[in-house]
């Protein structure tokens, strides 16, 4: 799949087995894993950390708004796509079991790691929370 993509071809263009669908999950895992830097900067770490804390969904939402002007337009593009992408997956939740959590717990490691010098246990379960709004 992987190679496939890389080439500019559909790798999904031929499936006929729907288990196959599960591999473009881990390839865009893989892809985003691979990244010199992630998605999100390691610069907005402590601020994300403070969104994943809000208990208003309101605030939350205002706040993401005023960060997310502040980000390169590409990285805006390629999050919204992706968050797309996860919501869309999470609305056949009842049959793929991936609700926005499962989602959280897939991705949010890939999407914000968590830098080295923080404790990863304490930080985890906020990142989750964190990627669980987006979606």
């Amino acid at each position: 799949f992987r190679e496939a993509f890389e080439r500019g071809e559909d790798p999904l263009a031929d499936v006929t087995d729907a288990s196959d669908i599960n591999s473009v999950c881990g390839v865009l895992k893989l892809y985003l894993r691979e990244l010199r830097e992630p998605v999100f900067s390691v610069q907005y770490f402590d601020q994300f950390m403070d969104l994943a804390q809000l208990e208003s969904k309101h605030e939350f939402v205002l706040k993401v708004r005023d960060l997310v002007q502040s980000w390169p337009r590409s990285i805006f593009v390629v999050m919204r796509y992706i968050f797309a992408f996860l919501n869309h997956l999470s609305d056949y939740s009842d049959e793929n079991m991936m609700d926005p959590y499962n989602l959280a717990i897939c991705f949010g490691p890939t999407l914000v790691p968590i830098p080295t010098d923080r404790d990863q246990v304490q930080f985890q379960n906020l990142v989750n929370e964190l990627i669980k709004n987006f979606i």
